[in-house]
């Protein structure tokens, strides 16, 4: 249904801004805004962007829209000068699955599918590390032809 790829990620420095959130309260949008704001003030030309989520560790175990996690809008470190202004995560090293997904951005099938299908057919479960996608220049927010690619820190079962 959807092409996944196991990969080893390096460590990854990323610069941006983050807000506590869950989905029944999500305010990404807000964080997003502000973030591009700030990218455009400094004159930044980016085309790669991350979008992170930092989850609490049994958060899938009891899964409610009412949970809260970190959510982080970024970019890398290597991409554009240091900023005092934003704030540093770094995402430690590891196995994730990597799927590329077409589609509307905010369809939560894809998801549906990882967590509900893939994995637990899979020889992996979830790690506890960050979460995130790349949105490249293929990346259209809420097109039907967008791009982006969908990392998921996992270990062998």
């Amino acid at each position: 249904m959807y092409e996944v790829v196991i990969v080893e990620v390096k460590q990854m420095l990323i610069l941006g801004m983050n807000t506590e959130l869950s989905l029944a309260k999500n305010t990404t949008s807000d964080l997003w805004r502000s973030f591009r704001s700030y990218a455009a003030y400094q004159q930044w030309n980016i085309d790669e962007y991350l979008d992170i989520n930092i989850y609490p560790e049994n958060y899938f175990d009891s899964f409610s829209p009412e949970n809260k996690f970190i959510k982080w809008a970024g970019i890398s470190a290597n991409l554009v000068p240091r900023s005092t202004d934003l704030s540093t995560l770094k995402i430690p090293p590891g196995k994730y699955a990597k799927f590329h997904y077409r589609g509307l951005s905010n369809d939560p099938a894809v998801f549906q599918y990882i967590f509900q299908e893939w994995l637990p057919s899979s020889k992996f479960k979830l790690d506890n590390r960050p979460h995130f996608m790349i949105l490249g220049p293929k990346y259209k927010n809420n097109d039907p032809q967008s791009e982006e690619d969908i990392y998921i820190p996992i270990r062998k079962k």
